[in-house]
Formats: structure tokens, sequence, C-alpha cells
């Protein structure tokens, strides 16, 4: 008997009322399918099987617009590494870090990451897709726009090197959605937004928006948050800190304000703080929530 046909007549076994015999069944029907399932795809992909000299690299480029610049490496023991490049590469308030930031992942997330390589059959696809300025519209990038970023994608694993060069303004394909879909994933289970959110480039920006707190009682008597806005802009140019709040009024003026909420009722209010270094508030912004009980 087949083992699927071995689980379907259990199932349909314990149809009857006999809870102990019942109970035997469904055990071993949940560790005859986890057995099938290590032995079936999830084992090639164990940490164990994974290559020694892996190393895969993301590098995003400028746009036009907030694109976040980068170098994003993963080694084979799931070190991470991530280096802000080009005019991305520039901090707020305090001192610039020591680079390359640096991070771990696990050994499930590196076994996600090895399948993936595999899913998008990686060692089999063109070296470049698309390139930056002029049009790319073709059969092969039947989508197109202009000013886009870039993403490179270097695999080493298995004595093997690929190199595979996508323009993000060419799209329309799936093999063009899978790419951009691995490329999205790797920043996800290397969780790149810890350290993207640190830099700014181009116009000021604001990085990081702090409060005192993000919930309040309505019956307190002193509604009042204290705020911070941390902001970067890459020629030191002065800032004017703007604020917009859906509820209450901002007390003062600069990265540090309060935001006063005594006159409002109970729910859900935001705040949005953005920097101008003459050009308006043209560079990225950041709104946060509070909740008055």
């Amino acid at each position: 008997m087949k083992a699927d046909e071995q689980i379907s007549s259990e199932i349909h076994f314990c149809r009857f009322p006999n809870y102990n015999v019942c109970s035997m069944k469904v055990l071993r029907i949940l560790v005859l399918t986890s057995a099938l399932l290590f032995c079936g795809s999830f084992s090639a992909y164990s940490q164990q099987d994974s290559p020694k000299d892996f190393i895969l690299t993301l590098e995003r480029t400028m746009c036009f617009g907030w694109c976040p610049a980068y170098t994003l490496t993963i080694n084979a023991d799931g070190t991470v590494k991530f280096t802000p490049d080009g005019g991305f590469a520039y901090r707020g308030n305090g001192p610039m870090p020591k680079l390359p930031l640096t991070g771990k992942i696990t050994n499930g997330q590196l076994s996600t990451l090895l399948s993936e390589v595999k899913r998008v059959n990686f060692f089999s696809l063109r070296g470049d897709y698309g390139q930056a300025g002029g049009s790319n519209r073709s059969s092969k990038c039947p989508e197109y726009w202009t000013d886009s970023p870039s993403a490179t994608i270097r695999i080493v694993a298995n004595g093997k090197r690929k190199t595979v060069s996508h323009y993000l303004g060419c799209s329309g394909t799936k093999t063009l959605s899978d790419l951009e879909k691995f490329e999205v994933g790797i920043d996800k289970i290397a969780n790149t937004d810890q350290w993207t959110s640190q830099f700014g480039w181009g116009g000021a920006s604001v990085v990081d928006l702090l409060l005192s707190s993000n919930e309040l009682a309505d019956l307190s008597t002193h509604k009042q948050i204290r705020v911070k806005t941390i902001a970067a802009d890459p020629d030191n140019d002065p800032l004017v800190y703007i604020y917009s709040v859906s509820g209450g009024k901002i007390i003062g003026k600069g990265l540090d304000v309060i935001w006063d909420l005594s006159d409002v009722r109970v729910g859900t209010y935001s705040i949005t703080a953005a920097v101008d270094d003459g050009c308006g508030p043209c560079g990225k912004t950041m709104t946060k929530t509070v909740v008055i009980k």
C-alpha cells in the first residue's frame, strides 16, 4: 500500500467512535506525514547540505526618488553585512557607525534562501535584464519605465558563480516578476529595513520619529507627548521641521516639540514629520500613531 493510500484509509478508519484507537492512528498519520515531508523537498535544503562556499551579494542603486542604495552580503554561516552606498550613505544626528553593519540569519532562513535560489533557477537566468537609460522595451522587457533603480545579485555556490543584473524599470514577464520577488525576499530574510531606516540621501529626509508614548488615557490631565525627529541631509543644510497632525496641536519648533492632545476624544491620531532643506519637504517623511483610550 502506498503512503498516501495508507493515510487515507487510516483517516477513514478514525471515523468510528473508538477514541483510543483513533488517537493512535492520528499519531501514526502525523509521524508518517512528517517523515514524508522531511525526506522530500525539505531535506534537499538542510543546513548540513548547504554549500560551504555560499556567498550571496545584493547591490541596489539609487533612483529618481526614495530608493535606498546599498550592498548586502550573506555568507554560508548566516553572517549578514550591510554597507550603504553613494549618496545614500548619510546620517542625521549622531556619529556615523563603523561599516559594514552586521547581523545574523538563522539556519532555517538560510535554508529558505537556498530554496529560493533553486526556485528561480538562478544559475540558468540571463546575465542582465534591462539597463538604465534609453528604451529597453522588447519581448524580454515588455514593460519599461525610466528613472528606476537596479538590483544586481551575485551568488557563489558549489564552485559556480553567477551575476544577474536587473533594471527594475524592466518588467512584464513571469521571469522578471519572479526575479523581483527573489530580490525582495532577500531583503526580508536579511531584515534590511533595520539598516536602511538609519540613512538618507539627496534632499533632507526623516530617518526616525521618536514619541515618548504611543498610548494615553482619555481621562489623563496631561495628554502631551514629546516628539523628536531625527533627520538626514547630505549637504548639511539648515533644516526646517514640518509637522502635520490629525488631532491636537504642535507646541514648539525644530526637532524637539510637544504634541498636545488635551482637547481630543478617544481614538487613534497620527503625526507626520518632514524636513525642508530649501527644496521643500521633498525627501522621505515618517508617520506615527497614538491611541487615546
